[in-house]
């Protein structure tokens, strides 16, 4: 994403250190797993698909990452009405209120190259933790229904009725503008949680 300044580019590498600690040996075990595989990239997002699996990341920001090492990734390329149509129906389950039930854990979309660090150009939506009863969810930026994201990420924990999305549990990632079309990535999870980079079915292993 370029233009950090060194404070900025410091907190970000102590972020990615950190994570790396806690995760690092899982992603390494994912992207060896699923191996070279077909490439795809973008101005911000790339990602790898494979018959062993499939995952991808923020170019600059690799902390934002997701994958799943063994059967059940799948992909498919869209045009822009039925990436508009997939973004929107993703965007449409993030609930008015707290305290309203959702199949959607998080989502992230992401307008621009600079957009982690302009709050115009990226929206981060997070459900409240399990057991917070203040009912407390993080929000930053703003949702642009009429601009269709460079990168967009949303993990799912229930029935939502979503078209094209035939799992209830795992991620789905969409990449704008890989050649001609656009990348959706979908990567269930029947795993306990689709945070948990351990806890997938057989030698499935989702972030």
């Amino acid at each position: 994403m370029g233009g950090f300044n060194d404070t900025e580019q410091a907190a970000i590498d102590r972020l990615i250190e950190a994570y790396y600690t806690r995760h690092g040996a899982a992603i390494d075990l994912i992207k060896a797993e699923v191996g070279d595989g077909h490439r795809f990239e973008n101005a911000v997002a790339r990602a790898v698909v494979s018959p062993r699996g499939a995952w991808c990341e923020l170019i600059d920001l690799p902390v934002e990452f997701s994958g799943i090492a063994g059967p059940g990734a799948s992909h498919r390329f869209v045009g822009d009405a039925e990436a508009i149509a997939l973004v929107r129906a993703l965007a449409q389950r993030v609930p008015p209120d707290a305290a309203k039930p959702t199949a959607l854990v998080d989502i992230l979309a992401l307008y621009s190259a600079s957009g982690l660090l302009d709050r115009q150009d990226v929206f981060l939506w997070r459900a409240p933790e399990s057991g917070d009863a203040s009912g407390h969810r993080r929000t930053v930026g703003a949702w642009r229904p009429n601009v269709l994201p460079l990168f967009l990420r949303a993990r799912l924990n229930g029935r939502h009725d979503i078209p094209g999305i035939e799992f209830e549990r795992g991620v789905v990632a969409f990449l704008a503008d890989v050649g001609d079309l656009h990348l959706v990535l979908c990567l269930p999870h029947e795993g306990r949680s689709v945070h948990d980079l351990g806890a997938g079915a057989e030698r499935s292993s989702p972030q």
